[in-house]
């Protein structure tokens, strides 16, 4: 009994897991790809490596 517990639990922390990454890349290619074309993006990002 406790063992099943132990089983669903896990299955439930891989499927949070999962939903998670999914969530992360789609939410990745709606704010990081427009931010990333952004002209703002474009001009500070070399900056930051001219500095370093």
């Amino acid at each position: 009994r406790q063992r099943q517990d132990q089983i669903l639990k896990l299955f439930r922390l891989t499927g949070y897991a999962v939903a998670g990454l999914y969530l992360l890349q789609k939410l990745s290619t709606f704010v990081i790809n427009p931010l990333a074309k952004t002209s703002i993006v474009q001009n500070i990002l070399p900056r930051f490596a001219a500095n370093k």
